[in-house]
């Protein structure tokens, strides 16, 4: 009775503790590749106000 009890809890308990491993590696894994990612976008030419300011007669923003 009690090992059935144990099993059926484990059972349950198996994917919520694999749902947060899982979710704690791909955190962990893409934040700095996100951190990067923006850092890059932001010293983009394109990014920057002076670009839009310069070119402001051929683009045409609404």
């Amino acid at each position: 009775m009690t090992k059935e009890i144990f099993s059926k809890g484990l059972a349950k308990a198996v994917p919520v503790v694999g749902a947060v491993v899982s979710g704690t590696i791909t955190y962990a894994t893409y934040k700095p590749m996100a951190k990067k990612l923006q850092k890059y976008l932001a010293s983009n030419e394109l990014a920057s106000e002076e670009f839009y300011e310069k070119n402001k007669d051929i683009i045409d923003i609404d």
